[in-house]
C-alpha cells in the first residue's frame, strides 16, 4: 500500500492486488478529504470488478471499516461484482479506505498459502 499527503488535509491510499491462482491484477484507489469519508475508485483486469471502473464509490470509512465482518457498504458495493468468495479484493479496499481515512498506518498484508 501507498499513502501520500496531498493538498492541505487530503489524503490518498492505493492498494494493489494480485489476486491468486486467476491471476488477475485490481487496482483501488482511495481519498479523502475529511477524515471520514472517502472516495474508492476501482481499475482492474478481472471481468468482474472492470465493470466498476470509471466509477466514484463515497464511502462512510467509519461506518465500513468498524462494522462487523461482512457487514458493510464495501462489501455490497463489491458482492454486485466479484466471481469468487474467497477473493481478497474487498478488504483490500476496506485496508485503503483506513489508510486514507487515517485509520490505519500503511501496512502491506500478505496470505500464503500451502499444501
Amino acid at each position: 500500500m501507498d499513502c501520500t499527503q496531498l493538498k492541505g488535509m487530503k489524503t490518498m491510499a492505493k492498494a494493489i492486488v494480485n489476486a491468486g491462482v486467476c491471476g488477475r491484477t485490481t487496482e483501488i484507489i482511495a481519498e479523502s478529504e475529511d477524515m471520514v469519508n472517502a472516495v474508492i475508485q476501482i481499475t482492474s483486469d478481472c471481468t468482474g470488478y472492470s465493470q466498476m471502473e470509471g466509477i466514484s464509490y463515497e464511502i462512510d470509512a467509519y461506518a465500513a471499516c468498524l462494522s462487523k465482518l461482512g457487514q458493510n457498504k464495501v462489501v455490497e458495493i463489491f458482492r454486485e461484482f466479484c466471481i469468487h468468495a474467497a477473493c481478497p479484493v474487498p478488504t483490500a479496499a476496506l485496508k485503503a479506505i483506513e489508510v486514507a481515512c487515517q485509520l490505519a498506518l500503511p501496512r502491506n498484508v500478505s496470505i500464503e498459502i500451502s499444501k
